[in-house]
């Protein structure tokens, strides 16, 4: 592990493998915990499938909302340099940093499971689930405004639920791939981890063979196997 970037809001870290071709970007989900003495979203699971990989690291669940940011993402820059891959990955709030941050990444891919447009109240007055932290937080225009991605992220998400709202926002600023999974509630993760398609998901996107239509094809043919899919059609 070889710490790239530090200040009081961000730590940036890179645990490189063999392979220093393609690199994932990763970004924590809400309530990975605070500070910075913990793994990295996703570093396990892309330690042992042999993909080097970059974790950017909130103090808390602030949505990246930090003036650093740009030195951060600078640092993420220069070590994926000659890189032919470089994608930005997370889930919920750290879906939302992988779409934010993927031109900063100078990222060809991005997978955001679940992703928030934002949650500024003044932005998505819809938005409920983390009122108290909305509030709190100083939104920055620099990093919540209108939404741009030069490259066409995959978006995995559940179109019953309430991130459908979100998505039609994101879709309404940059061309995106959209996986709409019908009842596999918020976060997706869960319900593609119990079906055995999140490792797939994340390699094929990062190789650049994801073929969305297949692959909702196997999702729904796997759904059965969900508790996540099948708890939610009781409560229905």
């Amino acid at each position: 592990m070889i710490e790239l970037f530090r200040s009081d809001n961000v730590v940036v870290r890179s645990v490189p493998a063999e392979d220093d071709s393609r690199w994932v970007v990763t970004f924590d989900h809400y309530g990975i915990g605070p500070g910075f003495d913990r793994p990295g979203f996703g570093e396990e699971f892309l330690r042992q499938s042999g993909v080097s990989a970059i974790h950017v690291m909130g103090r808390r669940e602030d949505w990246y909302q930090y003036p650093e940011m740009d030195a951060a993402m600078a640092a993420v820059r220069q070590a994926t340099i000659g890189a032919d891959r470089v994608m930005t990955y997370g889930t919920s709030m750290g879906a939302y940093a992988a779409l934010r941050f993927a031109d900063a990444a100078r990222a060809n891919a991005a997978l955001a499971i679940s992703p928030q447009y934002s949650i500024d109240p003044a932005k998505v007055p819809f938005e409920t689930r983390w009122l108290q932290d909305s509030n709190r937080i100083q939104w920055l225009p620099e990093i919540d405004d209108h939404l741009v991605c030069g490259c066409r992220p995959v978006i995995v998400f559940d179109p019953a639920g309430e991130d459908g709202p979100h998505i039609r926002r994101i879709e309404a600023e940059i061309d995106i791939i959209s996986v709409d999974l019908r009842y596999s509630k918020h976060p997706s993760t869960t319900y593609l981890a119990e079906t055995g398609l999140l490792k797939p998901l994340v390699l094929d996107v990062l190789s650049g063979a994801f073929d969305a239509e297949v692959f909702k094809r196997e999702a729904a043919q796997g759904r059965r196997r969900s508790s996540t899919y099948l708890s939610r059609l009781a409560e229905l």
